[in-house]
C-alpha cells in the first residue's frame, strides 16, 4: 500500500507536515465528540472514535503520520480540559496517553498488515474478523493500561476505579477501531474515479449508525448525569446547611456577650467566665470568647492597676507577640487590650495584648466601627496550617450613655470577639454520607489572594476541581467564604449506573455486527473490482508503451532544442564578430589579427560541427560514438586550451597559470581522439573559471602514474563540493543550485566521464567543501616515437621561430574579452552618426549581452539607424511602444517570458502589430520556425547568424512600405 498523496504539487517535507496536521485535527476533533460520550463517575468513553482514525491513518498514510497522532492526542486533552484533572501532573501525564495512543496506533497497523491479509483476498469473512480482532481488542490493551495507569499515578482516580475506568477505556478504543476505523480505511483506501459506491455501501450505513448509536449514548450519560448531579445536589446542601447553622450560632453567642456588657457596667472576670462558658461548650466552633475595653493613652495605667486588683497581679497591656513574648505597646491614639478571655490560657495567654495592635484584627474592629454590625477577620497570610482555620469575629460595643452626636470613636466602650476553629466544625459536621465528600473552605473576600480555612491543603487552589464539584458562596460577618464539594471515589462508585453502561455496550457491540458483515461484502466487492482492473492494464499496457515512446520522443526533441539555444547562442557572437572584423577593412587588420580573425572562425565553424555530437548524449552512453585515436601531445594541447580560455580567467578575474609538468613528463603524449580531448579539457578548465572565487587561481599539472598512465590534473581555489554534491555530480542536468549563478546545462561532466571510458581512461574528482576542487583525467600513455633526421630538422626550424598563436579549440566557444564592449541591458544605443531627429529607431530584444552587442556592430554602417536594446520582454514592450521603431529584433529565450509570446502581444496590438519583426534565434528546429512565421513575423535567422544575409534583410525591410 502506497501513502495517500496529498497535494501533490507540494513539496515533500510539507506534504509531511500538511498530513499531519490533518491526521491531529481529525483525532482531535473526533476525540472531543467522543468525550461527549463518556457516561457519568468515569473518565473513558465507551466509543472512542480517534482510535479507528488512528488506525487507518497509519495503515494507509503510513508511519510518517505518528507524529500527527501523538500531536492530536495532546490537543484533545487540552480541549477537553484535562490539565484540570491532572493538575501538576498535566504534561508529563499528557505525554504518557499520547504516547499509548501513538504506540496503539502502530501496533494495530502492523497487526493488521501481518495478519490480517489487508486488503483481503479469500471470498470469505473470516479477514474482515481478523482485522477487526487485530485492531481492536487486541491492540487496544495498549492504550488502556497505559491511559488509566497514568491516571492513577496522578491521582486522577482512586484504586478501586482502575477496573472500571480500564475496561471503560479498553471498550472504547475496541469499539472505535471496530466501528470508525473501517469507515476511515474505505475513504482513505479508494483511489479510483467511482467514489460513491464504497461511500454508499458501507461508508454512509456505517457513519449513519455511529452518528443514531452515538446520540443514543450521549443521551443516555446526559439522564444519568442528572441523575448523579440531583443526588450530588441534595447531599451539598443538606451539609452547606448544617455547617452554616453551626457557625452562624457563633453570632448568637457574640450578641449575648455583648448584651452583658452594654447592660453592666462592672463586669468582674468570675462574672464574665459564668456568662460564656455555655457558650462555649454548646456550639463547638467556638473555642474563645473575650472583650477588649477602648483606652486612651491617659487611661492605660489606671486600667492595669484595676486588673491588678482584681486578681490579675501580672496583668499590662502589651503588642502583639514576636517569638511566644510580647512586644511593648508602640504609642498610639487608643488602645484595644484584651481585658477578658475564657478560657483563661488560650493561645498560650492573650489576656493583656492589644488588638490594634495585629493588622487583621484592627482591620475588622474598624469595620464593625463603621458598619455596626459583627466583622470576621482576615486570615494573616503566613501562618502556620494548624492556625489556618482560626478566625476571629469582633463586635464594637457602643456606649449606651454616650451622646447621640458623639462621634463614634468616642462613643466606643471596646470590643466582644469570638474566636472560631472552623477545622473543627467541619470535623463535626454530620451529613449524609461523611466519608464520602470532600469539603474546602476558602476566604475568597481578596479574589488574587484566596486563603483556605478549612479542608485538605492545597485545596485553596482547585485541587478538588472536577466535572462533579459543586461551589456554594456564602457571606460571613463581612467576609466572602465559599464552600467547596467533590465527591469522593467512594461515592462515586456507590452510585455508579452499570445498567447504562451495559445497555451502550450491547448497542456498540451490534453496531460492530453490522460493521462486519457490510465491510465483507465491501471486500468482496473491492476484489473483484482488482481483478477487473488487472485484465484492463493487460489490455491498455501496448497502449501506456506506445505513449511512453512518444513522450520519450517529445522530451528528446525539447532536449535537443534547449541545447541547440545554449551552444548556439555564444557561438553566433563569436562567428558574428569574426565576421565582422573580416569585414571591416578601414583601418585594415594586421596580418597577425587577420590570421587570429580565421583561427576564431575556424574554430566557431568547428565549434558548431560538434553541436549535435555534444547534444547526442544518448548515443554516447549507447556506445554509437566512433573515436579517432591516435597519438596526442598533452602539453601543447593543454597551452591550446589555456590560450583560448585566458581572456574568460582575466575578466572575472582568476589566475590561469602555465601546466606545471613533473621531470618525467616533459615530452608526454597520450593515445585518444584529439577532438575528445580537447572538448574535455576546455570542459574542465573552463568549469574551474566559471566555479572559482574572485582572486583566486587555476592550476595545470601534468604526471605520470605509477600505472605508466598519464594525468591531467586541474585544481581550483573555488568553494569546493560537499559529499552529497559529489555523488550529484555526474547526474545529467543537475546544476548542484548554480542554475542562477552561471550558465551551462549540467551535462559537460557527464559527457567528459563518458568520453573518458570510451578512451579507456576515467574521469576522478577530490574536494572538500571551501577547499576548491581537483579533477584529474587519467589517459592510457601512447608509445614514444623515434624522431627522424627530418623531424628533427623540423622541430629545430620551428622552436627558432616565433610562437603562433593557438588555433581555437572545436566543442568551445570563446569567451569575451574584458575590452569587449558590452550594452547596457535596457539602454539606447545609436548605430551612427546622424542626427537624433533624422534617426530611424530599431528595438533588439536580446538577454545576451554579446549578441545585443554584435547586432550593434553588424548595423554600424547604417547612419540613419539608431539602435535601442533591452534584455527583457516587458521592457522591451514598453521601449516598443515609445519610440515606435521601424523594426524589431526578437529573441525567442527570454529571461521573463518566451518571444513568441511577446510577438504574439505585438501583433494583437493595433499600435504595433504593423512593425516588422525579425525572430533571431538559436532554436532552429522546424517547429521553431513555422510558429514564428505562423504568429506574424516577417523572417526567421537561426543563429549564428550570417551578418551579410542579416544587415540585407534589416535593410530591405526598412525600405519596405510599412503595413
Amino acid at each position: 500500500m502506497s501513502p495517500r498523496p496529498v497535494a501533490r504539487w507540494l513539496p515533500a517535507p510539507l506534504r509531511w507536515m500538511a498530513r499531519n496536521a490533518l491526521v491531529a485535527l481529525a483525532y482531535a476533533i473526533a476525540g472531543v465528540l467522543s468525550h461527549e460520550l463518556t457516561l457519568p463517575t468515569g473518565f473513558a468513553s465507551p466509543m472512542f472514535a480517534p482510535a479507528g482514525i488512528a488506525v487507518a491513518a497509519v495503515l494507509f498514510l503510513g508511519r510518517g503520520v505518528l507524529p500527527g497522532v501523538f500531536a492530536g492526542c495532546l490537543l484533545f486533552l487540552h480541549w477537553v480540559g484535562a490539565q484540570a484533572v491532572l493538575g501538576a501532573a498535566a504534561a508529563p501525564a499528557f505525554a504518557a496517553m499520547a504516547g499509548g495512543a501513538t504506540l496503539q496506533a502502530q501496533v494495530a497497523a502492523m497487526l493488521v498488515r501481518r495478519f490480517g491479509r489487508f486488503p483481503s483476498e479469500p471470498l470469505s469473512s473470516s479477514p474482515t474478523l481478523r482485522r477487526i480482532l487485530l485492531a481492536g481488542p487486541l491492540a487496544g490493551l495498549i492504550s488502556a493500561t497505559t491511559g488509566v495507569l497514568t491516571l492513577y499515578l496522578c491521582g486522577a482516580i482512586a484504586g478501586g476505579d482502575i477496573a472500571f475506568n480500564w475496561l471503560t477505556w479498553w471498550v472504547g478504543d475496541t469499539f472505535g477501531a471496530a466501528l470508525v476505523g473501517p469507515v476511515a480505511a474505505v475513504l482513505l483506501s479508494r483511489r479510483s474515479s467511482d467514489r460513491m459506491r464504497p461511500i454508499r455501501v458501507f461508508a454512509l450505513p456505517m457513519a449513519l449508525a455511529i452518528l443514531f448509536l452515538g446520540l443514543g449514548i450521549a443521551e443516555i450519560g446526559r439522564r444519568d448525569r442528572q441523575q448523579f448531579q440531583a443526588l450530588l445536589e441534595r447531599e451539598v446542601l443538606f451539609a452547606t446547611d448544617s455547617l452554616f447553622e453551626r457557625i452562624d450560632g457563633v453570632l448568637l453567642a457574640l450578641q449575648a456577650v455583648t448584651g452583658l456588657l452594654a447592660a453592666s457596667e462592672s463586669v468582674t472576670p468570675e462574672e464574665f467566665r459564668r456568662f460564656v462558658s455555655p457558650w462555649i461548650g454548646a456550639i463547638p466552633t467556638i473555642d474563645a470568647i473575650g472583650w477588649s475595653r477602648r483606652l486612651l493613652p491617659q487611661q492605660l495605667a489606671g486600667h492595669e492597676a484595676r486588673m491588678r486588683a482584681a486578681g490579675d497581679t501580672d496583668y499590662s497591656v502589651a503588642g502583639q507577640r514576636s517569638s511566644g513574648i510580647p512586644a511593648p505597646i508602640a504609642p498610639a491614639a487608643e488602645y484595644f487590650p484584651i481585658t477578658f478571655i475564657e478560657p483563661a490560657d488560650y493561645d498560650d495567654g492573650r489576656l493583656g495584648l492589644d488588638l490594634l495592635a495585629s493588622e487583621a484584627a484592627a482591620e475588622a474592629i474598624e469595620r464593625s466601627r463603621r458598619t455596626g454590625t459583627p466583622q470576621a477577620s482576615a486570615p494573616p497570610p503566613g501562618q502556620p496550617d494548624r492556625e489556618r482555620s482560626r478566625i476571629d469575629v469582633y463586635s464594637v460595643l457602643r456606649d449606651p450613655l454616650a451622646p447621640a452626636h458623639a462621634a463614634p470613636p468616642d462613643a466606643v466602650l471596646g470590643a466582644a470577639f469570638v474566636s472560631l476553629n472552623l477545622a473543627g466544625a467541619i470535623d463535626a459536621l454530620a451529613i449524609v454520607s461523611p466519608d464520602m465528600l470532600d469539603l474546602c473552605l476558602v476566604d475568597v473576600s481578596v479574589p488574587e489572594a484566596a486563603h483556605r480555612l478549612a479542608g485538605p491543603p492545597g485545596c485553596e487552589g482547585g485541587s478538588l476541581a472536577s466535572a462533579t464539584t459543586r461551589v456554594i458562596d456564602r457571606v460571613f460577618a463581612g467576609r466572602h467564604w465559599q464552600l467547596h464539594f467533590a465527591p469522593k471515589a467512594e461515592y462515586v462508585q456507590a452510585h455508579r449506573d452499570w445498567g447504562s453502561w451495559l445497555l451502550s455496550v450491547l448497542g456498540l457491540l451490534g453496531a460492530t455486527t453490522l460493521g462486519i458483515f457490510l465491510l465483507g461484502q465491501f471486500d468482496r466487492q473491492r476484489r473483484f473490482e482488482l481483478e477487473v482492473a488487472t485484465r484492463t492494464r493487460q489490455l491498455a499496457h501496448e497502449i501506456r508503451e506506445r505513449e511512453a515512446a512518444e513522450l520519450a520522443s517529445q522530451a528528446k526533441s525539447a532536449f535537443l532544442s534547449r541545447m541547440s539555444h545554449e551552444l548556439r547562442t555564444p557561438l553566433n557572437a563569436v562567428l558574428g564578430f569574426a565576421q565582422l572584423l573580416e569585414a571591416d577593412r578601414s583601418p585594415p587588420l594586421s596580418d597577425a589579427q587577420v590570421e587570429r580573425v580565421r583561427l576564431i572562425e575556424k574554430a566557431g565553424w568547428h565549434l558548431r560541427d560538434m553541436i549535435d555530437e555534444v547534444l547526442d548524449l544518448a548515443r554516447i552512453e549507447a556506445g554509437a560514438v566512433r573515436l579517432d585515436m591516435k597519438r596526442v601531445e598533452v602539453v601543447a594541447l593543454l597551452e591550446d586550451c589555456r590560450s583560448l580560455l585566458a581572456n574568460e580567467a582575466a575578466r572575472l578575474p582568476v589566475t590561469l597559470g602555465a601546466p606545471e609538468l613533473d621531470a618525467e613528463a616533459s615530452q608526454v603524449a597520450v593515445r585518444a581522439d584529439e577532438t575528445r580531448l580537447r572538448q574535455i579539457l576546455l570542459n574542465l578548465i573552463g568549469n574551474a573559471i566559471k566555479y572559482n572565487r574572485a582572486g583566486g587561481s587555476v592550476l595545470l599539472r601534468v604526471r605520470r602514474t605509477a600505472q605508466g598512465e598519464v594525468a591531467i590534473s586541474v585544481t581550483d581555489t573555488g568553494p569546493g563540493l560537499s559529499p552529497d554534491e559529489i555523488r550529484r555530480l555526474f547526474v545529467p542536468f543537475d546544476r548542484l543550485g548554480q542554475e542562477d549563478a552561471s550558465s551551462g546545462t549540467g551535462i559537460g561532466l557527464v559527457i567528459s566521464r563518458h568520453l573518458a571510458e570510451m578512451m579507456g581512461g576515467r574521469l576522478e574528482v577530490a574536494s572538500r567543501a571551501g577547499e576548491g576542487s581537483t579533477f584529474t583525467l587519467v589517459l592510457p600513455s601512447a608509445p614514444p616515437v623515434a624522431p627522424s633526421p627530418s623531424t628533427a630538422s623540423a622541430a629545430s626550424t620551428a622552436s627558432a621561430a616565433p610562437a603562433a598563436p593557438n588555433a581555437l579549440s572545436p566543442g568551445r566557444s570563446a569567451p569575451s574579452s574584458p575590452a569587449a564592449r558590452a550594452p547596457d541591458a535596457e539602454k539606447e544605443r545609436n548605430g551612427g552618426t546622424a542626427a537624433a531627429g533624422q534617426a530611424r529607431y530599431l528595438v533588439c530584444i536580446e538577454d545576451n549581452v554579446l549578441n545585443a552587442e554584435l547586432i550593434h556592430d553588424a548595423l554600424a554602417g547604417n547612419g540613419e539607424l539608431a539602435l535601442s536594446v533591452c534584455a527583457r520582454a516587458d521592457t522591451g514592450l514598453a521601449t516598443v511602444r515609445t519610440l515606435k521603431p521601424s523594426l524589431i529584433v526578437l529573441d525567442l529565450n527570454l529571461p521573463d517570458r518566451h518571444g513568441l509570446q511577446v510577438l504574439a502581444e505585438l501583433k494583437a496590438d493595433p499600435a504595433t502589430a504593423a512593425i516588422p519583426v525579425v525572430v533571431v534565434s538559436a532554436d532552429a528546429t522546424s517547429g521553431t520556425r513555422r510558429a514564428a512565421l505562423a504568429a506574424g513575423a516577417a523572417d526567421f535567422l537561426e543563429k549564428p547568424l550570417n551578418l551579410k544575409r542579416f544587415a540585407a534583410r534589416v535593410a530591405r525591410l526598412l525600405n519596405e512600405p510599412a503595413g
